[in-house]
């Protein structure tokens, strides 16, 4: 069942923290931006893919998962240079840290996502940052050294979200590690 909220939705801040050694971070996507409740931008991040969407249903990963419908926000950051990575920890910390800074909650955290709340001027915002140095990440990296604009990929890391294969065997494991493209 899914909540209706006069909420400007923030799915997924999603940092690809891998690539290839780049000096300094490549331009933000065009017309894309930070989000207001997140201004300040980690180091050496650029914008790699931005959508709005005026209205659209987001699924986050609560326990149980909870939809939410409203105005949809995706921003997924691309990190440089790896070798400043400061970690998926620091980076969800960051978040959670700006949300809380404004009155919001975290509402669920693992190790691979945090989903927090804020509510401002009786506008409920829910945000998903999922910090990721996933294979996808780094398969993503290898497309855009190779001349494709980042603005054209999506890097998503399931991990053990969506196994193929039993991870009780090598075989299994090893079908785990796979990437899927998809033409959109």
């Amino acid at each position: 069942m899914s909540k209706l909220t006069n909420a400007s939705l923030v799915a997924v801040l999603t940092a690809a923290l891998t690539g290839a050694a780049i000096a300094s971070p490549p331009a933000d996507v065009k017309g894309s931006r930070d989000h207001p409740l997140f201004p300040k931008r980690m180091a050496g991040y650029s914008i790699s893919l931005f959508q709005l969407q005026e209205f659209g249903s987001y699924e986050f990963r609560t326990r149980p998962p909870q939809t939410i419908d409203g105005r949809h926000t995706r921003i997924t950051y691309y990190l440089g240079d790896p070798q400043r990575h400061p970690g998926g920890i620091a980076i969800k910390r960051n978040y959670e840290n700006a949300l809380k800074a404004a009155g919001g909650v975290v509402l669920h955290s693992d190790d691979n996502v945090s989903v927090m709340k804020v509510t401002h001027k009786g506008v409920e915002t829910w945000a998903e940052v999922q910090a990721s140095n996933s294979y996808a990440g780094r398969v993503m990296s290898a497309i855009v050294a190779a001349g494709i604009r980042s603005s054209r990929i999506d890097a998503v890391g399931h991990g053990q979200d969506r196994p193929v294969g039993d991870n009780r065997t090598e075989e299994g494991r090893a079908s785990n590690r796979r990437v899927e493209i998809v033409k959109r």
